[in-house]
């Protein structure tokens, strides 16, 4: 099924996607060699790239191709818009006054919380399968490695309690019941 074209930069645009747009050539297109965008999150420094090309249709036009992979595993944001053109003589960098709002890939695995990463390595260490490497990371300001078994065990149930609080807000969140039901018989 072909894609379908719109005219212009979108505003928004879900991780993931692909999306094709038309926009018009510059006036001394004649000399120019290729149109290319970067969009840059201010807040991540995260980058993507988007090449145009003359559109077969209509040689005073760009088609300009993002690829789903291309804003697959960037994190949700604005991004800012600069169109990069190189013509025969040299390079022009125009900034643009344009976003685009990058939202979230709804395909794309969470990021563990700093909880969910606790508990796993706590439940690692208490196993004794904690992996190498892992010198910067601390439990309560203690290096995960020099924190006793017991003192282990005592963390590991104060922070299952905050990731069954930190679940229990995120179903609350997303329009589900906390999980926290309270059966009752009433005489």
């Amino acid at each position: 099924m072909p894609q379908e074209t719109i005219q212009g930069k979108p505003a928004q645009l879900t991780g993931g996607d692909s999306l094709v747009w038309r926009e018009s050539a510059p006036d001394d297109s004649s000399e120019l060699d290729s149109a290319t965008y970067v969009f840059t999150n201010p807040d991540t420094q995260e980058t993507f790239r988007v090449s145009g090309a003359v559109d077969p249709s209509d040689s005073n036009s760009y088609l300009f191709t993002i690829k789903g992979g291309d804003t697959a595993d960037l994190q949700p944001g604005r991004f800012v818009a600069a169109l990069v053109l190189e013509y025969e003589w040299g390079r022009e960098t125009e900034r643009d006054a344009a976003f685009i709002e990058l939202l979230p890939n709804p395909e794309r695995e969470p990021e563990p919380t700093h909880v969910e990463r606790t508990v796993a390595l706590l439940e690692k260490h208490i196993e004794g399968r904690l992996p190498e490497g892992l010198d910067n990371f601390t439990v309560g300001g203690v290096p995960i490695q020099k924190i006793s078994l017991i003192d282990a065990e005592a963390l590991l149930t104060r922070y299952r309690a905050r990731l069954r609080d930190e679940q229990a807000a995120r179903r609350v969140a997303n329009g589900q019941e906390s999980g926290r039901r309270v059966l009752g018989t009433f005489r």
